[in-house]
């Protein structure tokens, strides 16, 4: 086989190994790929239209399976995108989640996809944020080992600071969205009748009617009225742990009813013993209360902390 011969034989044998996979594939994350180099420039061209207030750089899509030392953000940053892009575009609802043998999807530009059937904690978060804003979006179908995945790419929408936050860390989301914290837990003066007592919860002021949202996947275990609490929900979530939530106006939910994290299930009030509209929250752990805070992001919009 001469040299001519030789060229033309890797060149079909490359064809037909990229034909069976669903994009290109990106073998490792440095400038010796070739492909990887492709994305580093769609994704330089993106952001250099941006600056001109363009948007000529059509979507393309990569694959790359991660190596024992690649993580979500080591990936993410390699590829100029937001960990946000990468998380969405992949059914990540956790930054720890493992990668081993995973094919991961890469973009040549920053947005968020979201399927039409949500399949994690995050996907649900953006789904409800974007439902009802005007935000361009272009419909795509993700192919990963022949499996299709269709729904909708929002170019240059990143995760917010709660978003992200509840993405990096956190057992629990809050129950509230916009809020202040007014009381903590652990030892305090009774705000009206003036005793020291434990607190077993926190207190998150709002505004009378304001939504109440269920920190977790859960099961409504009991809604009762309390002579001090007021109208209360109790919910059970894996791993051992209930949460309360006091003060209520009104429940959204029955007893027995599943729910997702995210979903309202409740509105705040001002029922029971109280000084004003709140919602008091608490979490147990095989029937030990324990400081939500221990267990909640921290993020912008939460005053008091």
């Amino acid at each position: 086989m001469n040299n001519f011969d030789l060229h033309i034989f890797l060149v079909i044998l490359a064809l037909t190994a990229t034909s069976l996979y669903a994009y290109p594939r990106i073998q490792s994350l440095d400038v010796n790929d070739p492909l990887y180099v492709q994305q580093q420039a769609g994704v330089s061209r993106y952001f250099k239209d941006r600056v001109q207030n363009q948007s000529n750089e059509p979507l393309q899509l990569y694959e790359y399976i991660p190596h024992s030392r690649d993580t979500l953000m080591r990936i993410a940053s390699r590829v100029l995108l937001p960990f946000g892009t990468i998380a969405s575009f992949n059914n990540i609802s956790q930054v720890h989640e493992p990668l081993d043998g995973k094919i991961i999807v890469i973009p040549n530009k920053p947005g968020i996809f979201i399927p039409n059937e949500r399949q994690n904690v995050l996907q649900r978060m953006l789904a409800n944020r974007i439902a009802n804003t005007d935000i361009s979006s272009e419909q795509i179908t993700i192919t990963v080992e022949e499996e299709r995945t269709i729904g909708l790419f929002y170019e240059d929408v990143g995760l917010t600071a709660f978003e992200r936050s509840r993405f990096l860390r956190s057992l629990f989301s809050f129950p509230l969205r916009i809020m202040r914290i007014t009381s903590h837990f652990g030892l305090r003066k009774h705000p009206i009748e003036g005793y020291e007592h434990h607190h077993n919860g926190i207190d998150l002021g709002a505004p009378e009617g304001t939504p109440v949202y269920s920190p977790k996947d859960g099961i409504i275990v009991s809604i009762e009225t309390d002579s001090r609490l007021g109208l209360v929900i109790t919910m059970e979530h894996e791993f051992g742990y209930l949460t309360r939530y006091g003060h209520l106006q009104e429940t959204l939910v029955d007893v027995g009813d599943i729910v997702e994290e995210g979903e309202t299930i409740a509105r705040v009030g001002n029922s029971g013993v109280s000084t004003g509209p709140h919602l008091h929250f608490e979490v147990q752990n095989e029937e030990i209360y324990v400081d939500p805070l221990l267990l909640l992001p921290r993020y912008g919009i939460i005053q008091g902390l």
